[in-house]
């Protein structure tokens, strides 16, 4: 039989740790996967995630110096194909590997769904600003919807005891993880909508995978959340971790110590405030009986108080003057309107009259005018006026026809006149020579 070896634990995780380090193929290689758990300190500026497929998962660390170089957000359900070299953690006995630099394959299929959600939600006004509702200042009922078992309840009733003393919280007790989480936490929302004495509503978890918060992404949860009569105050994850409840809630709180912080106000400050205000009424108070024992001394000493008679001369004084003011004023202006009106109606006066006399010189020379055109006046003369039998104007004896009619109009009738005989001019008037 042979001889037993036997090994401490440091002695194997030295041995794995020195045997991965030794072995070239695991200190430089390529690996795709999909991202899960990611968690970022900002103290030390480190990334802690695993990358995962269908069938196994493998953790990973990418330290600040190499986060430099990084190109896009690490977020979970991010597709990356990382550069990385293995190694052993000796002290815990943990195999993970080391990422050196990350490139983005693609968004992994948890986080497509979630952006298809979050983006028709968002099209539906279920995360529009209007239908934000503000908290309570001093909150009445506060409702809690988590696990009983877990550090989210225990957290708020600290912080919410420390802040306000007098709190009163009512616990919906629910799975906030895996496959009934989000049936639950639906059933807690609508019995609380049944209730009148809630006046605010808490609902969360811790932190943890985008898997393990994958419930709070839940379709019907949000429209829960969004159909609440009161403020709804979303607590999940941490302050890196965003889900589908923090965008619809009311307000979104980084942690459950936070939202205890938001939704329960500090006790201490109010009363201070109140001692505050109440200085200050006693400070306004004593000013203003300071200033009406003022004003009573003055009255005291007084001439008006022993002889108000004279208070009455006065007045009645100032009141004359005011009379005699106001009559001047009323008087002057209308004594200088009317002036002004009586001028201005000589002037129009002036200006018919003007105009009356233009008006008639300007008839009597139009019915001289007219009166000179008048044909009556050379008939008068003499002269006659002669035309055809059809009423045709004859200027000259040419156009008269012999055996014809003729009208021959004088000053006091007519004459018709039959045309025997004609005799032309050699020239007529306008020095034409007339035609046999």
């Amino acid at each position: 039989m042979s001889e037993k070896i036997i090994v401490s634990v440091q002695q194997l995780n030295a041995f794995m740790e020195k045997y991965i380090a030794n072995n070239r193929s695991l200190q430089q290689f390529y690996i795709r996967g999909e991202i899960s758990g990611h968690k970022y300190y900002s103290a030390s500026g480190h990334h802690y995630f695993s990358l995962k497929d269908s069938e196994a998962q493998v953790s990973c660390v990418m330290y600040a110096q190499m986060a430099k170089s990084l190109t896009c957000k690490l977020v979970d359900g991010l597709k990356v194909v990382c550069l990385a070299r293995a190694g052993f953690y000796s002290r815990d006995g943990k195999f993970q590997i080391y990422i050196l630099s990350v490139t983005p394959e693609g968004q992994g299929n948890l986080y497509q769904a979630y952006l298809q959600l979050k983006k028709r939600l968002e099209d539906e006004g279920l995360f529009a600003a209007e239908h934000k509702r503000p908290l309570p200042l001093l909150p009445g009922r506060v409702a809690v919807v988590t696990s009983a078992s877990g550090a989210v309840i225990r957290d708020i009733i600290k912080v919410g005891r420390r802040r306000y003393p007098n709190l009163d919280i009512l616990l919906f007790p629910c799975n906030v993880q895996g496959d009934k989480a989000a049936a639950e936490m639906i059933a807690a929302l609508k019995a609380i909508r049944q209730r009148d004495d809630i006046s605010v509503i808490i609902i969360g978890r811790g932190g943890g995978s985008m898997e393990d918060l994958w419930c709070f992404n839940d379709e019907q949860l949000a429209r829960e959340i969004y159909r609440a009569k009161v403020p709804v105050v979303s607590a999940v994850g941490h302050e890196v971790d965003f889900t589908i409840a923090d965008f619809v809630a009311d307000k979104r709180a980084a942690t459950p110590s936070h939202a205890a912080e938001m939704v329960f106000p500090e006790q201490k400050e109010y009363l201070q405030r109140i001692n505050n205000l109440r200085q200050r009424q006693n400070a306004i108070l004593r000013a203003k009986l300071q200033l009406s024992a003022t004003k009573y001394q003055h009255l005291r000493q007084s001439r008006y108080l022993f002889r108000p008679q004279l208070w009455l001369a006065e007045h009645f004084e100032i009141i004359d003057k005011l009379k005699r003011r106001m009559t001047d004023s009323l008087t002057l202006p209308l004594q200088r309107e009317s002036e002004i009106f009586r001028r201005w109606q000589r002037r129009l006066e002036q200006a018919v009259n003007d105009k009356q006399q233009q008006t008639e010189r300007s008839y009597i020379s139009l019915y001289q005018r007219l009166f000179a055109l008048n044909p009556l006046l050379h008939l008068q003369r003499g002269y006659a006026y002669i035309s055809k039998s059809n009423g045709q104007k004859l200027l000259q004896a040419q156009d008269a026809e012999i055996g014809k009619d003729i009208i021959v109009q004088l000053a006091d009738g007519s004459l018709t006149c039959l045309v025997q005989d004609k005799h032309l001019n050699p020239v007529d008037a306008y020095g034409q020579r007339g035609k046999e």
